[in-house]
């Protein structure tokens, strides 16, 4: 599972917070979007998982938390979301 946003204008990131398009819905077909997206957005973060979170009882429903705040607050995607860290 992961979230996408689509703007108003068929831009489409790979969450509300990102300020990075992989490109338009109304001008690319959603398979070539998708694939973009899963390669440049989604993936990578998923392969740095926080050394906090190995193991932890919450990581099948959370899984670090929301990557691109990790790495707004910590500078990286190998840290757990701020506010997953704040609750353990």
């Amino acid at each position: 599972r992961a979230p996408i946003t689509v703007g108003p204008d068929g831009e489409v990131r790979s969450c509300s917070l990102s300020s990075t398009s992989v490109g338009n819905l109304l001008r690319e077909p959603w398979d070539v979007l998708a694939a973009r997206l899963w390669q440049r957005h989604i993936l990578p973060p998923r392969r740095e998982i926080a050394q906090s979170c190995r193991g932890c009882r919450h990581w099948p429903r959370c899984q670090g938390g929301c990557r691109l705040s990790a790495q707004a607050v910590f500078g990286g995607f190998s840290h757990p979301d701020p506010l997953a860290a704040a609750t353990k």
